[in-house]
């Protein structure tokens, strides 16, 4: 529920984004300006040709027994090596003929209550 996708797209009049209701808006569902404005302030993508797309039924990971925290600059900790290793070839044995597949639609974030504030990297 925390990292979610399918948040933000274009729409096809104006080029605005949109900013479906989302972990990323506010608690009331109305966009949240800074949020969006971070979102989409990138040309980046993630491409990938070895994926597993769980949508709303992925698994539950602890994220801690790894090293990760809630913390904004989340992307430059130094997480256990030895620990996400082990971590990734468990998913590759459990789901290893999901590979590359969607296994299940994006969760609905409309009946999620928790939201982020990208600018504190908070949860609301």
């Amino acid at each position: 529920m925390m990292v979610g996708d399918n948040i933000y797209h274009h729409d096809g009049v104006e080029g605005e984004w949109i900013q479906e209701d989302s972990h990323h808006s506010n608690p009331d569902g109305s966009v949240n300006v800074k949020n969006l404005k971070t979102d989409t302030n990138s040309t980046n993508v993630l491409i990938s040709s070895h994926f597993y797309y769980f949508g709303c039924s992925a698994p539950n990971i602890d994220l801690e027994s790894i090293g990760y925290k809630n913390i904004r600059n989340y992307r430059k900790m130094h997480l256990s090596d030895e620990k996400v290793a082990a971590l990734v070839q468990e998913i590759e044995c459990d789901y290893q003929n999901d590979r590359n597949f969607v296994l299940a639609d994006p969760f609905d974030f409309k009946k999620a209550s928790m939201r982020v504030d990208q600018s504190t990297g908070k949860i609301l």
